[in-house]
């Protein structure tokens, strides 16, 4: 029972978190420096310890040496527990693995040997020898936890939250104009390097049009600019392609590779491989970037439209193309929701889970039960065959004339099939002695290989044998053998 409760709780947990995405942080927390500390690491040196050294010691170190049990005096779960040690004294001397008592330990050179039951993997040694050699670097925030899971939670740069940090001291501050500039300008200062030069208004003009529309700027727009000598030129031009309707169009193909968009459905082998509505999706992320929508109803909705009050305007539903525009995976329901969730993860949260779809994920804060709590959101969801209605923009007069159009052809169709199948019914009713024949002569086997043969000899359709044979085979299986009424049959 309170297994259940937990389960329930993190469930409700995830359908929050789907609902509240407009916390989704963006940048990484900002920890206060103290004089004492170590330079901060590089990305490089952060990234080999979150990769390589993290997993061995939350999952083979701190059983023993975390915050439940310290043997030997040890904890290996923060940089400064290493370098004060145990009973033994320091666990790591910075930058020399082969003075350091953890490297010796793991290595099993001396009296001391960890672990006792035997030595750790080749690689899980390389990397902690390599760990202290490039000086045991080691991220801001919280120690780590005998559960690597929960600790990598709390750690994990996507999930924290979202911070405005402190502009950058730079040496030129004539040259900052706008924050973005401050932070460029500190990092090429630390290069000793110099900004590129001014554009021309020529070039800037074409650089924002094809940046901000994809689309090089008309001669006309060009000379309106060299001809305005305003402060507020630039500024100008920067808000009036912003109002173009292909703003929408360029920026929202970014988030459309996020959504991995298409219109069809991957591999469906006889179905339809189209979406006949895909365009919808699209239109909406085009409209959503033009009309400015914020960023977090822009998730909701494609997420949860259909749980939104969206009064007279059904148009927001058409963004739960998000989960539904994509790969069908031969209709294979799991396959299905397990693309779905990675899109919304990958897209969303900064990270993948699929692999948690078997085993806890090694390095992202994802255990298995978690995988399969958002899989439950996901089955318990009813994608509707009939697709709600959103509004025409076309005039009245010309969708009446679409309607009766798609009307006329879809009663072709129909009188078209029930020809087809009027004439299969009389083929099938003028040649059922020779096909029952054929079938018999195949013993009932759709699969025989002289089928084409026997339908030439009886001068019958292959298909219609085929068919023909296939459902007599599956009647002669369930047939009782011992009912006398099967006699003439046998």
């Amino acid at each position: 029972m309170r297994t259940r409760i937990e389960r329930s709780r993190r469930l409700v947990a995830w359908r929050k978190s789907l609902l509240a995405l407009c916390t989704i942080p963006l940048l990484g927390a900002i920890s206060p420096v103290r004089a004492d500390d170590p330079p901060p690491p590089s990305p490089e040196a952060l990234a080999f310890f979150e990769t390589k050294v993290r997993p061995v010691l939350a999952d083979l170190c701190l059983n023993c040496h975390g915050t439940k049990k310290q043997s030997g005096g040890l904890r290996l779960d923060s940089r400064s527990a290493l370098l004060k040690g145990g009973d033994g004294g320091p666990a790591i001397v910075v930058g020399e693995p082969d003075k350091s008592l953890l490297v010796q330990a793991i290595r099993h050179q001396g009296e001391l040997k960890m672990p006792e039951k035997g030595k750790l993997p080749d690689p899980a040694i390389e990397a902690l020898t390599h760990w202290v050699k490039i000086g045991a670097p080691w991220p801001t925030g919280p120690a780590l936890s005998d559960d690597s899971k929960a600790n990598l939670a709390k750690t994990h740069w996507s999930l924290q939250p979202v911070v405005d940090p402190p502009l950058p001291r730079v040496e030129h501050s004539d040259r900052v104009a706008s924050p973005i500039d401050a932070f460029i300008l500190a990092r090429l200062e630390a290069k000793k390097l110099e900004p590129s030069p001014m554009a021309d208004k020529r070039t800037l003009i074409r650089r924002a049009s094809y940046d901000l529309t994809g689309l090089p700027p008309t001669v006309a727009e060009i000379d309106a600019f060299l001809a305005d000598e305003s402060p507020q030129a630039f500024a100008r031009v920067v808000d009036r392609l912003l109002a173009s309707p292909r703003y929408g169009e360029r920026w929202g193909r970014h988030w459309l590779d996020v959504a991995r968009y298409a219109d069809t459905k991957g591999y469906v082998f006889t179905d339809e491989k189209r979406y006949p509505y895909s365009y919808t999706y699209r239109d909406y992320v085009i409209r959503s970037f033009n009309a400015d929508k914020p960023y977090d109803r822009f998730i909701v909705e494609q997420i949860a439209a259909d749980r939104l009050e969206l009064g007279n305007d059904p148009r927001p539903l058409a963004g739960l193309g998000f989960l539904t525009v994509g790969r069908r995976f031969l209709n294979d329901k799991n396959e299905i929701i397990d693309d779905r969730i990675d899109v919304v993860t990958r897209g969303l949260m900064g990270f993948s889970v699929t692999c948690a779809r078997c085993h806890d994920h090694k390095f992202d804060p994802i255990p298995t039960e978690d995988y399969y709590s958002l899989h439950g959101v996901f089955a318990s969801s009813v994608e509707p065959d009939e697709l709600p209605l959103l509004p025409d923009p076309v005039p009245e007069a010309d969708r009446l004339a679409y309607d009766r159009e798609r009307q006329a052809r879809l009663d072709k169709i129909e009188h078209e099939k029930q020809d087809d199948q009027t004439k299969i019914d009389v083929e099938m009713r003028r040649n059922l002695g020779a096909l029952i024949s054929a079938a018999f002569d195949l013993k009932f086997d759709p699969q025989n290989p002289k089928l084409d043969e026997v339908a030439r000899n009886h001068k019958v359709s292959p298909e219609r044998l085929k068919f023909l044979t296939r459902k007599l085979g599956k009647v002669f299986e369930k047939a009782d053998q011992n009912d006398p009424s099967n006699a003439g049959w046998k």
